[in-house]
């Protein structure tokens, strides 16, 4: 299985948070082992966050455990919005009052595991951050080793820590696993390796203008590349959007699926080339949501449940952001929608951040799509607001060209690349039908798509029928 990213404990859900709560306050001794390592930064619940920022006051004021009479008239004092004092309480009643949670010991257990792999991982990072310093002492390293074993001598067998050689090479090796390819050659050499973990990207482009297409070949191709991809849409049924997989794949369109020699080739294929295989059954997720009823706590509900089945996304693609309802507050979300899709950004922002993945947004233009000619103004073509682009750290703008005899032609502009510059692919190869991206700008024929096999060099698809 592979091994999940654990900035927090958005991995383990709600209900094992909550049981490590409800342990802490009904077990002096599950208190005593876990307060050290409590922090509101590790919870992802409103509430939950609120009710342990109350329990770490409490305890560095009083030196003592808070009875939950003691929470409870705190809660009322700490919350600063009507939001926050309806989260907290909602939380707080569940714990006091849930008598039996499924597991709770052993729940608790795993997040205390998981609070002291946090804490772990801030010693290293501290450690990283102080090699930085021009007058870093190399004795100084010690201080974070000692630090390390206090957690390791706690009596957990669970917890990743490295040795003192170990924790040496930490520090001075550079890690390249922040990086997450998009499979497009082209494109993640323009984006030094592909797009940065804790980002979100946004592609804008008028109907019909090949949005899906792109996301699809970039879910995939990114998916071969071996990162794990959940793939989010609304407008498209599953079998669409697997056609989509497969024509990137081969190079046929979707009509072509039905022949049988064509169906026996691929499943020959697939076996012979087992990372194909891995990408489809392994690596890519896709996950149809309701349009219009989707919520941004839907989505990240689906993205937990994910992680809890062991299946952490590298990238998720949302397509696209109209589809989703931009407030669970009904009344926002119709009455300001410009404002509820600004907050939505932010919150999909974080998110990426919290769980250290990369987000692939799309969204539709304004209007009718007219081709603008510069950067801003083609980022302001976006339909909602520009302020709802702020949180994006690339934007790509996606429009055909002018030349109506060729339907397969299109412009790629890479308009905001933040650690990067922004990039113009004109005239480009992108074929609806076929799901075939090509940014060489190359004239391509149905049967110069496939591999050759007297040929070094391969182009879009494999050989088939």
């Amino acid at each position: 299985m592979e091994k999940i990213e654990k900035s927090n404990l958005a991995y383990l859900g709600s209900n094992a948070q909550a049981s490590l709560i409800k342990c802490m306050l009904e077990d002096k001794k599950q208190f005593n082992s876990a307060i050290k390592y409590l922090n509101p930064k590790s919870f992802t619940d409103t509430g939950l966050k609120m009710i342990v920022q109350v329990i770490c006051d409490y305890y560095e004021k009083n030196n003592v455990a808070p009875t939950y009479k003691d929470i409870e008239y705190s809660i009322k004092y700490k919350c600063s919005t009507e939001d926050e004092m309806c989260s907290a309480k909602r939380m707080f009643q569940y714990i006091r009052d849930e008598k039996t949670l499924e597991g709770m010991y052993t729940a608790a257990n795993v997040c205390l595991n998981g609070l002291k792999q946090i804490e772990i991982q801030r010693i290293l990072d501290n450690a990283k951050r102080a090699t930085k310093d021009k007058e870093f002492n190399p004795d100084s390293i010690a201080k974070y080793i000692e630090e390390l074993s206090q957690i390791c001598l706690s009596g957990n067998n669970n917890i990743e820590s490295p040795s003192a050689s170990e924790l040496f090479e930490m520090v001075f090796s550079y890690s390249k696993t922040d990086k997450i390819k998009s499979g497009i050659e082209e494109l993640d050499e323009q984006l030094n390796g592909g797009f940065q973990r804790g980002t979100v990207s946004l592609i804008i482009a008028a109907t019909g203008c090949g949005k899906t297409t792109l996301s699809s070949i970039i879910a995939l191709r990114s998916a071969i590349e071996g990162n794990n991809v959940l793939h989010i849409f609304f407008e498209d049924t599953l079998v669409q959007i697997g056609q989509k997989y497969y024509s990137t794949l081969t190079g046929l369109n979707s009509d072509e699926f039905n022949k049988d020699y064509n169906r026996l080739c691929l499943i020959d294929f697939l076996n012979e080339y087992p990372k194909y295989k891995d990408a489809l059954y392994k690596h890519i997720k896709p996950m149809r949501l309701t349009n219009g009823e989707t919520t941004f706590e839907d989505i990240r509900e689906k993205i937990t449940e994910c992680i809890n089945s062991g299946w952490k996304p590298d990238m998720v693609v949302i397509d696209y952001i109209s589809c989703i309802q931009s407030s669970s507050n009904k009344n926002l979300a119709i009455t300001n929608e410009v404002q509820a899709q600004e907050r939505l950004m932010k919150k999909i922002e974080t998110l990426a951040q919290d769980l250290n993945i990369h987000i692939l947004t799309l969204q539709q233009t304004n209007r009718d799509g007219v081709k603008v000619d510069t950067a801003m103004n083609r980022i302001g073509n976006v339909q909602g607001s520009f302020r709802m682009t702020q949180p994006c750290s690339y934007i790509m703008y996606l429009d055909r060209t002018q030349d109506t005899t060729d339907y397969n032609r299109a412009n790629l502009y890479l308009d905001k690349c933040r650690g990067s510059k922004p990039k113009q692919w004109t005239n480009i190869y992108l074929n609806n039908g076929n799901c075939q991206i090509d940014l060489s700008g190359k004239t391509y024929t149905d049967d110069s798509l496939y591999y050759d096999d007297d040929e070094d060099e391969k182009s879009v698809g494999f050989k088939m029928q």
